[in-house]
């Protein structure tokens, strides 16, 4: 059988006056469109053999008496093709502004949803045909509905054969709306319903709250989402980096401590509001000493204010200070402030030492937890203090204490040890496959890293054999 568009499109180049007969029921477009299409060949569509047939193109299921006709044609040496070769070749031709214009003007919901489901359109294309798609709010299990967010699905996340009931879970929709890096999906995203969902911490949220967390949004879709004054979106686009300066200040202006604390942990803002930031509640300066990016201009603002000591140690957790800034508050004679540096691992060997020796002993605890510290500092540690099960406890947790220390931390057998040490990406692998065996300790064992990438790389392996 020929299966070649090229093939097809130069039989139909040649075919003025001719007939193409089709065998089986329509799909994508129906008997109107595909003569239209023809038209411009001077070809007819027939649906029974005449003699001066140009092709045959058939359904892939035929009932019996098509199966004959097609054997027969075929031993005639007449040309045979799939549907989906025809239909790959028209969906080619069509220009996009006139289809949906056409669509537009026809209100023609049964094609639109035929073309929904055309695989032959770009992802361009098919987006704006979403657009032009009603969802049936009054009737909670549309099948059209249902179809439509399937295609959509199938379209942009990544399925495995395996995996295709996931096309059929609402979470999978919250999924692409998270993931996606198409502004123009994100604006057609605001076209579906508001679907809720659960949250891995048990909370609600929605569609369109998780449509404005996505970094990729274009001005417009910003513009609808805060035209539907839903506080939970306006928090959702206070965090969100896509945000011009003029957005943030408007939602600033709500005065809303949740949504103040929000813009505290967006890294995007600027200078303006960083400073007026500063001049809200404790809870939110601590969101804003934590996450955002911290020069010297902005420290010297910080410490303008005089913080007391609790409030200013969260700097020492914010992973995107600027060295010179690190420098600068590793000469803190505040010891809250010390203890959080100390356990900071963007800070540089070099600097943790340097707080080491202006503080001794106080920061052994938060240094033997950090992955930074060299290696020479964790042995050291370990021979002063090993003894103390806070210390070991944190020494069993760091990646970078040295194999040697691991081993003897696990032959003590101490429960509150051996939970730091299922955490340890680090950890020996014979020493992980026995505290496998530990029911306790399964909370721990799935943050460990190395033991996660085991079980993808298992998964992955089941999975290509399923597809075998």
């Amino acid at each position: 059988m020929t299966d070649a568009k090229t093939t097809l499109e130069h039989l139909l180049q040649q075919g003025k006056g001719k007939a193409l007969l089709f065998l089986g029921k329509e799909e994508i477009f129906d008997a109107n469109e595909q003569q239209r299409f023809l038209k411009r060949f001077g070809i007819e569509r027939v649906t029974e053999p005449t003699d001066n047939l140009v092709a045959v193109v058939e359904h892939r299921r035929l009932d019996p008496y098509e199966e004959q006709l097609s054997d027969r044609l075929y031993e005639e040496g007449v040309p045979l093709f799939r549907l989906e070769t025809f239909e790959r070749l028209l969906s080619e031709s069509i220009e996009p502004d006139g289809l949906l214009m056409a669509l537009r003007l026809g209100n023609d919901r049964a094609r639109l949803l035929r073309m929904i489901a055309n695989p032959y359109f770009d992802d361009t294309l098919f987006i704006r045909l979403l657009k032009l798609y009603r969802f049936d709010n009054a009737e909670e299990d549309s099948r059209e509905d249902r179809d439509v967010i399937m295609h959509t699905l199938r379209r942009f996340v990544s399925i495995r054969p395996t995996e295709e009931d996931l096309l059929y879970s609402y979470l999978t929709l919250q999924r692409l709306a998270r993931e996606t890096s198409r502004a123009d999906l994100l604006d057609a995203l605001l076209h579906f319903p508001d679907f809720s969902f659960k949250t891995k911490s048990r909370q609600k949220t929605s569609l369109y709250t998780v449509v404005a967390q996505n970094p990729h949004l274009s001005s417009e879709t910003i513009r609808r989402l805060k035209g539907m004054k839903q506080r939970d979106i306006d928090i959702a686009l206070a965090k969100n980096v896509a945000l011009g300066e003029e957005e943030l200040i408007a939602l600033l202006k709500k005065d809303d401590e949740t949504i103040a604390q929000a813009l505290a942990a967006n890294e995007a803002i600027p200078e303006n509001i960083f400073e007026t930031l500063l001049d809200k509640s404790p809870e939110t300066v601590s969101i804003l000493l934590r996450k955002q990016p911290i020069d010297i201009r902005r420290l010297e603002r910080i410490e303008e204010k005089n913080f007391d000591e609790t409030l200013t140690a969260h700097l020492g957790y914010n992973r995107r200070m600027e060295t010179d800034v690190k420098e600068r508050l590793c000469e803190t004679k505040n010891v809250s402030l010390a203890l959080t540096l100390a356990t900071n691992p963007t800070l540089p060997s070099k600097l943790l030492e340097k707080l080491r020796c202006n503080w001794g002993e106080t920061l052994d605890t938060a240094l033997a937890q950090n992955p930074s510290v060299s290696a020479e500092t964790l042995r050291d540690i370990y021979e002063r203090r090993g003894k103390e099960i806070q210390i070991a406890a944190a020494l069993g947790a760091n990646p970078s204490t040295e194999e040697g220390i691991l081993r003897e931390l696990f032959a003590r057998d101490l429960f509150a040890i051996n939970k730091a040490l299922a955490t340890n990406a680090s950890l020996p692998k014979e020493l992980l496959d026995i505290l496998k065996l530990d029911t306790r300790l399964q909370h721990e064992l799935a943050q460990n890293e190395t033991l996660a990438k085991s079980y993808e790389a298992v998964l992955e392996q089941s999975k290509a054999m399923m597809n075998l």
